[in-house]
């Protein structure tokens, strides 16, 4: 079975997110997730009862294409994968702080185990500030570009 990118990103950043990393304002720990993009449900109960999430990381769909060899076989399949760190104001998390941890946290990972079988490199990023109702959601969108062999 071939899992598709958004499994693979979501594994990935399962295994080398460090919670340490994640803090408040105060310096704890904040709870975080990693989810799939475009829930079939309101991102925003996610960060109240009975969850009660702090940050969280999504990973999208991918846009793929194909690279191909001289002789017109295919190398490998390279996917840009939009991972999504989404947070909100807290009693002790200020978001727009917090959303920068996610994203510092995010790189740290992309440069220590980006460079391996599976290529990882961070492509581009763009801030998306949403307003629903009385709460401002804050997020960075990061393009993760992932390769992978045919296998």
């Amino acid at each position: 079975m071939v899992d598709d990118a958004r499994y693979r990103t979501k594994v990935w950043l399962d295994t080398y997110l460090l919670a340490a990393n994640l803090t408040d304002d105060d310096g704890d720990e904040v709870k975080y997730i990693t989810v799939f993009g475009e829930p079939d449900y309101p991102v925003s109960k996610v960060f109240t009862y009975p969850k009660y999430i702090d940050l969280i990381f999504s990973a999208s769909d991918p846009v793929s294409s194909v690279v191909f060899n001289a002789d017109k076989t295919v190398d490998y399949y390279e996917e840009n994968v939009p991972i999504t760190i989404s947070c909100v104001d807290k009693p002790s998390i200020t978001a727009t702080k917090l959303k920068w941890k996610g994203e510092a946290e995010l790189r740290r990972i992309i440069e220590v185990q980006g460079v391996s079988l599976n290529l990882r490199i961070m492509d581009s990023k763009r801030d998306i500030t949403q307003r629903l109702g009385p709460v401002i959601l804050y997020q960075t969108e990061v393009m993760l570009i992932y390769r992978r062999d045919t296998t």
